[in-house]
């Protein structure tokens, strides 16, 4: 009785390390009920707002002291006029994800920053893409950076609000994703600045400033700016 009652808990451990290993590698895939889209390395290549955006890139001069690289919660605001600032680049691109912003780190480099903040990782998520890609990407890009003596900010990616389908499940995958960014950040000295404390509550986005779901409102960028103010001000001093 005794060995098979060892027998039936070896088989329970087997099973539990089984599970915990599907979940690191593909936790979106068990949370999201939409089964995700099949990934390739050069998925973003077919997406029309890349290929306009770097279209104009290439002809934008303009040089700044800090650039903002992400998807189109990066690009939906003039980060300028919310922080009263002339030194700002935006180098944000719609459905963008991490592939795209590796692709693109010319127009990063040629805008000679001090600093660059960074968002990405949402649409990964979206797509399918494992975390432990969207992970290493967004390290690569940062030690790009610091080869150039660019500092890289990270910022968490945020939850969605309950207008998102699925939104408990997707917020799940949200949150280890991040858990494994501030875990990477933390090995490498990059900073790691989570929104979620502010905009979010209880691991949803708060209502006030979510637009649709995913974007924000106005008193949500609002709410981002004054997180990044005193964080742009200490690093520029030094």
């Amino acid at each position: 009785m005794q060995k098979k009652n060892l027998k039936m808990l070896n088989i329970l451990l087997i099973i539990i390390m089984i599970s915990i290993f599907i979940y690191e590698k593909y936790p979106y895939k068990i949370y999201n009920k939409i089964k995700p889209t099949k990934f390739s390395e050069s998925s973003h290549l077919k997406n029309e707002n890349f290929k306009q955006q770097l279209g104009l890139y290439e002809h934008y001069r303009k040089k700044g002291k800090i650039v903002m690289l992400g998807n189109s919660i990066t690009y939906r605001v003039n980060w300028n006029e919310l922080l009263d600032r002339g030194d700002i680049i935006n180098r944000g691109v719609e459905s963008d994800i991490t592939n795209g912003f590796l692709d693109r780190m010319e127009f990063i480099f040629n805008v000679y920053p001090k600093l660059c903040f960074i968002m990405g990782g949402v649409n990964d998520l979206r797509k399918g893409i494992d975390i432990e890609t969207t992970t290493n990407n967004l390290l690569k890009i940062s030690k790009l950076l610091q080869e150039r003596k660019i500092i890289p900010i990270i910022f968490s990616v945020l939850y969605v609000d309950k207008a998102y389908p699925n939104y408990k499940d997707f917020n799940m995958s949200v949150t280890f994703l991040n858990q494994k960014l501030k875990d990477m950040c933390a090995i490498n000295g990059i900073d790691f600045i989570n929104l979620n404390k502010k905009l979010s509550k209880n691991g949803i986005l708060k209502k006030e400033y979510s637009l649709d779901g995913t974007h924000l409102t106005g008193l949500g960028y609002k709410a981002w700016g004054e997180i990044m103010s005193p964080i742009i001000k200490e690093k520029l001093s030094h």
